[in-house]
């Protein structure tokens, strides 16, 4: 699968972070990735909402969470009225259409590109560089709480087993149009 080596670098990331029992590694070796995945077309290979759960899913394995005190808590619809970026996707998918999640994932990505400004204008964060944005913790509120809207999305288009299966499913049958979420 043309994604493999990718989701293989998170994956090691995650593992490198846990033989060295140092969380903040992985952020170290993930935000020259992140910034390459953003800028180049790598994202071709996988699109944004697997991509970004395959690094959610690393970040949680290797507690990269506890970083910060208190962990990492996704936004509320609360948070994003009070940003002035309410969460607005409409995109609906459904049961076994590919054609669905993919422009879900379309619709969320460019939701969540002026949601990464929002937050940006509401804490003075820099949150557009993909390089560094790893480091703060709003990034991965901002990332958990896509995360749940792509779990949610998942959940209607599969919905059988768990969540790493539905994934390895999608992944499997669609491998040559993985760029689109």
């Amino acid at each position: 699968m043309a994604h493999t080596p990718t989701t293989r670098a998170i994956n090691q990331y995650a593992s490198d972070a846990i033989k060295q029992k140092d969380p903040l590694l992985f952020l170290q070796e993930f935000g020259p990735l992140h910034k390459r995945w953003h800028t180049t077309s790598l994202r071709n290979n996988l699109g944004f909402l697997l991509f970004h759960w395959h690094v959610v899913t690393a970040f949680k394995k290797c507690h990269a969470d506890r970083v910060w005190p208190g962990g990492v808590q996704p936004f509320t619809s609360a948070d994003w009225n009070r940003f002035g970026w309410p969460y607005n996707v409409t995109a609906n998918v459904n049961a076994g259409d590919f054609d669905s999640l993919a422009a879900f994932s379309s619709a969320i990505e460019s939701w969540h590109n002026e949601a990464h400004m929002a937050v940006e204008m509401a804490t003075g964060e820099n949150m557009m560089d993909p390089a560094t944005n790893v480091f703060l913790r709003n990034f991965w509120r901002l990332h958990y709480f896509i995360n749940g809207r792509f779990l949610e999305a998942l959940a209607a288009f599969d919905g059988k087993g768990s969540v790493k299966k539905q994934v390895s499913r999608l992944e499997r049958k669609y491998d040559s149009r993985l760029g689109e979420v």
